[in-house]
């Protein structure tokens, strides 16, 4: 009994144990690293003591430390766990590629005039710039090959020159070109200018300044028609390409959100020291989950409305590299408290880096010692 008391009193005098005072960002960092050198140092040595002998062990008490500051620091209670902590960074999120719609076909004759009908108009705008897409349907009992950019597009008004619109959008301006099936939509986005030095030059000006009623659309098939459109083009008018509509690319469902998440915790944390509690993965879904394409995962704490901690790790992925149907694993997690955290009622947050991940939370309550 005597040794084991010298081994431990060596232990917890050793000098190299010893925290400094920390008077950086970065001294915190290396106090917390020495701190947790400290704790995993206590732990073995109890595992130690406790394999000489239960009746020994039993009557063992591994006191506390202290750090820089004087405050007593113990080695985290964590609740079991199937799943070691591991220290490394959150890794570059990963999503199943999309599925990429299928390259419409373009065996039609180019589209005439009298194919197409204005169905309705969009617009959206960004940085002073407006875009307006022209909706075209399709009103013909045949495909017709609606691509490239028109031959002419001019704003018109009663009494007032043509406005000629030059190639290219500021953003974008490529339509995706293809075979216009009856009934389908098309598209023509034009662009028109908020912000110019004709406009600024004269004070008295305001939007719209220069307004015109319509536009006149040429066809590479070289055939025309109106659109009534009402467009301000002081700042000169773009066009960009002919399309047709395309399907959204897919989105491929992840398995892994099919992962529930409980937080187990032991309910008291102390501010300053590191702490343990896990994470607890449930396969809800009838297929396995891999974990191939390993997560990162974030942890925070709120206090409030407030978020006082938050931390982002990668997930220890090699000891289990795939979860079961109905299969329940035990995450250690390790928080680094900080010193500033507000004393009281909190909660512990966690969710995988991953869209559309489910997130677990649970109530703990911040200790000053």
């Amino acid at each position: 009994m005597p040794d084991l008391d010298r081994a431990l009193r060596d232990l917890l005098t050793d000098e190299r144990l010893d925290v400094p005072v920390r008077p950086d960002a970065t001294g915190v960092i290396k106090a917390g690293v020495r701190r947790r050198r400290r704790n995993r140092a206590i732990a073995a040595t109890t595992t130690a003591l406790i394999a000489t002998g239960a009746a020994v062990a039993a009557a063992i008490v591994v006191p506390a430390a202290l750090d820089a500051n004087g405050r007593g620091t113990t080695v985290p209670a964590t609740p079991s766990y199937d799943v070691q902590w591991v220290d490394k960074p959150a890794p570059p999120p990963w999503s199943p590629p999309a599925k990429q719609p299928k390259t419409p076909s373009m065996n039609a004759p180019r589209c005439l005039s009298d194919q197409l009908q204005v169905s309705g108009f969009d617009r959206n705008g960004a940085t002073g710039m407006m875009f307006t897409t022209i909706r075209l349907r399709n009103v013909s009992a045949s495909p017709c090959l609606l691509i490239g950019t028109p031959m002419r597009v001019a704003a018109q008004s009663p009494g007032q020159p043509d406005v000629v619109a030059t190639r290219g959008l500021h953003l974008g301006d490529s339509g995706v070109g293809g075979d216009l099936q009856p009934g389908k939509a098309g598209y023509l986005t034009v662009e028109t200018d908020r912000d110019c030095t004709a406009r600024y030059s004269d004070p008295s000006n305001t939007y719209p300044t220069k307004e015109y009623s319509s536009l006149f659309v040429t066809l590479p098939s070289g055939t025309s028609f109106a659109v009534p459109k009402k467009l301000d083009v002081l700042c000169g008018l773009r066009t960009g390409g002919l399309g047709v509509d395309q399907p959204a690319p897919k989105q491929p469902f992840d398995a892994r959100t099919n992962l529930a998440v409980a937080i187990d915790v032991t309910r008291h944390a102390v501010r300053g020291q590191t702490f343990a509690y896990v994470v607890v993965l449930t396969n809800i879904s009838s297929s396995p989950v891999s974990l191939k394409h390993c997560p990162g995962y974030t942890e925070w704490i709120n206090e409030g409305e407030a978020q006082e901690a938050k931390a982002s790790y990668g997930l220890n992925c090699s000891t289990v590299p795939e979860i079961e149907p109905g299969q329940q694993l035990r995450y250690q997690m390790l928080f680094d408290l900080p010193d500033g955290l507000d004393l009281g009622s909190a909660d512990i947050n966690w969710v995988l880096q991953l869209p559309g991940a489910r997130e677990g939370a649970a109530p703990m309550t911040i200790d000053a010692h």
